[in-house]
């Protein structure tokens, strides 16, 4: 798990700049490769079935679109996303 190339988010992250070959080899290869990591006290508390909860705008922009599978591939395969309205997003 996490050790195989998703050409799709690849393919985004170079459009956007950033080095997507560090993904070949999964978490470890991204870590060993010194990219952006998010500190574990910063993901948000598990609800009362073990769950991350995370809240987006709706109808999210480009830079929002793989949010989801990223979180859910790398950080919660369980993880719930709550849709609201971009004014309650900060």
């Amino acid at each position: 798990r996490g050790q195989k190339l998703s050409q799709g988010v690849a393919a985004w992250l170079r459009h956007e700049g950033v080095s997507a070959e560090t993904l070949e080899g999964g978490f470890a290869a991204w870590r060993d490769a010194k990219g952006p990591l998010i500190h574990a006290g910063k993901i948000p508390p598990r609800d009362e079935k073990g769950r991350t909860v995370w809240v987006t705008r709706t109808r999210p922009k480009v830079d929002r679109i793989a949010c989801p599978w990223l979180i859910r591939r790398f950080i919660d395969p369980g993880a719930v996303f709550l849709f609201v309205e971009a004014a309650e997003v900060s």
